[in-house]
């Protein structure tokens, strides 16, 4: 079953034998990326972290991977918007999409998309506490990710800075510490997440 298209993939859904599902992607015939290789080869890096789909197995032309089934964040923005999710859920649905891409920038990898992240984030089963980051086409290894940087401000900034009693001046300066000041990442995401969660963290 057909369930996505992207610039230069598409992606159906399969199952094996077992009637377990999976994600197939496939390299268009006219895609303007070589392979898919590298795709591949990021999910494996990135097979322990637990906010990534598991990868099966990969080459130029395909990656096999764990089908992720949720809702994503920009279903989850339309249904706060229309009322029916409170605030709360929300909160917590940004809250793990920050632990999650933070995991992905002390891992090494910059996604790249996720300054518009609203089909780039999933959640497992439609738990908000279980973001998923999918779609690593255009991510690759980095000495220094910013994706908690380019989220903040290609997302969080332009559509919930009211929600986190923060001026978008302050938010932007510690994204600035945040990518100038490896040594401090971890004590701006912290606070980053109290902010968005309202939570005290130990």
């Amino acid at each position: 079953m057909y369930i996505g298209k992207g610039f230069s993939s598409y992606v159906i859904l399969v199952m094996d034998s077992r009637g377990l599902m999976a994600a197939l992607k496939i390299r268009r015939t006219r895609s303007k990326r070589d392979s898919l290789y590298l795709e591949g080869y990021v999910l494996e890096l990135l097979s322990k972290s637990g906010v990534t789909p598991r990868v099966f197995i990969y080459g130029g032309d395909f990656v096999l991977m764990e089908y992720i089934w949720g809702i994503d964040l920009e279903e989850v923005v339309d249904l706060y918007m229309v009322g029916y999710i409170g605030e709360e859920y929300l909160r917590r649905a940004l809250a793990s999409a920050l632990r999650a891409l933070y995991i992905l920038d002390k891992l090494g990898v910059d996604h790249l998309e996720v300054g518009n992240p609203a089909r780039h984030v999933i959640y497992r089963n439609s738990i908000p506490s279980m973001a998923r980051i999918i779609d690593f086409e255009s991510s690759h290894p980095s000495p220094s990710p910013s994706n908690i940087p380019r989220f903040v401000g290609g997302f969080l900034i332009r559509r919930f800075w009211w929600l986190l009693n923060i001026k978008p001046h302050d938010l932007r300066a510690m994204m600035r510490r945040y990518k100038k000041d490896p040594g401090s990442r971890e004590e701006v995401f912290r606070e980053l997440l109290r902010i968005i969660s309202r939570e005290r963290l130990s």
